[in-house]
């Protein structure tokens, strides 16, 4: 009974106490092989989860009817964001087109991509592309390229606040002018958490023609968003999007279009 006794207590010491050494079967395994240090100094368990710098959204609207109207209306986008400390870029396309009676009478379409490298916590510089069609108004496509400098004045976990200046060129296609015209740029983006489920976003640029400053482009869009399931990342988006221009021809010189999409986020 003795060395039973005595054979407990040598293995109670080399073990420890039962406690100490699992607190619970389940408990996650510890890293081995000394702590991991980030890029950035910051020290992580190898159990973290680094979150990936990619980040996007598809976007997609359909409405019609059939009968003795038929009518057929579709939008379709999508945004990509890279988001690192040394650079930033984004994506933003959408595509949209509509059918009454088997009569076209919408066909177009708006990418803007730019690309923004920080120079501080509040500047940054930015160079920007953008491409846009139409096949209802006088100018088809139109090509800009711009680049500048801009200054984020809110940005924390609720608000973000960042404007834009910058210079550059545009060129029409299928309009009264197919030289490369120079513009300005100035515009700002907006986004403001509402709730833990709602988002406001605007954004808009102003390009004025640096020769002719009566004559100017506005592109504007507006949002709110709706998280419907957090499991999905599935939003409903409602939202306004206004293209003007000063001087468009024999079109109209502004097009506002509303619309409610559904987006998946990933």
């Amino acid at each position: 009974m003795r060395m039973v006794f005595a054979t407990f207590v040598a293995v109670g010491c080399l073990v420890g106490p039962l406690g100490a050494q699992d607190e619970s079967p389940f408990a996650p395994p510890k890293p081995l092989g000394g702590p991991i240090v980030m890029p950035d100094g910051r020290i992580v368990s190898a159990l973290d989860q680094v979150k990936s710098p990619w980040s996007g959204a598809l976007e997609l609207g359909l409405n019609g009817s059939e009968g003795n109207t038929q009518i057929l209306k579709i939008r379709v986008g999508a945004d990509l964001k890279y988001d690192t400390p040394d650079d930033v870029f984004m994506l933003n396309g959408w595509y949209g087109l509509a059918r009454q009676n088997g009569i076209q009478n919408e066909n177009k379409a708006l990418l803007t991509a730019r690309n923004e490298m920080p120079i501080d916590d509040r500047w940054g510089w930015y160079v920007q592309g953008q491409l846009e069609y139409d096949e209802f108004r006088a100018v088809d496509w139109r090509i800009a390229l711009h680049t500048g400098l801009t200054y984020t004045i809110i940005k924390n976990a609720d608000t973000l606040l960042k404007v834009r200046a910058g210079a550059g060129a545009a060129r029409e296609f299928g309009g009264p002018s197919d030289n490369w015209l120079p513009e300005a740029q100035f515009g700002f983006d907006f986004e403001q958490k509402l709730t833990e489920r709602t988002k406001f976003i605007l954004a808009a640029d102003y390009y004025p023609d640096i020769s002719d400053w009566a004559r100017f482009r506005i592109r504007a869009r507006s949002a709110i968003e709706i998280m419907l399931d957090p499991e999905l990342n599935l939003c409903a988006r409602f939202g306004v999007q206004e293209r003007y221009d000063s001087r468009p021809g024999p079109s109209k010189r502004n097009d506002l279009d509303y619309f409610v999409t559904l987006v998946l986020k990933f």
